[in-house]
């Protein structure tokens, strides 16, 4: 299952239940998964960031996905959605950095077993 990490500095006030259903349920569609499947959202606010010699507003940002091969496309169009969601609650797209990582699915497990177990319908 997809996994959305913010690091940030703000507080976790901008990041309402809506915010979060918003961000991730857009995900899922760029990603053509089924909302149940939409990306796990984690957080972790209040952080000290000196981003490009500043304290004002930033994020570091992983999104983990599951899969053979990075999709150069895909994670273009995932990198908008975070950049325009980040936007919305004050952090300008040039003090954000979006970090894609890839896992075949033999490395990650969920339930009690590998992924790559998994019969999906």
């Amino acid at each position: 299952m997809p996994h959305l990490r913010i690091h940030t500095n703000l507080t976790k006030d901008p990041f309402t239940e809506e915010f979060i259903k918003n961000v991730t349920q857009k995900l899922a569609s760029v990603m053509s998964l089924p909302p149940a499947h939409a990306p796990v959202f984690s957080l972790s606010v209040g952080e000290t960031m000196y981003y490009m010699g500043s304290y004002e507003p930033s994020a570091f940002i992983t999104f983990a996905t599951l899969g053979d091969s990075p999709k150069e496309e895909m994670n273009q169009q995932c990198a908008e959605v975070i950049f325009e969601a980040m936007k919305d609650i004050g952090v300008p797209q040039n003090r954000i950095d979006i970090v894609f990582n890839v896992y075949p699915k033999s490395c990650v497990a969920m339930d009690g077993k590998l992924f790559s177990k998994w019969k999906f319908d």
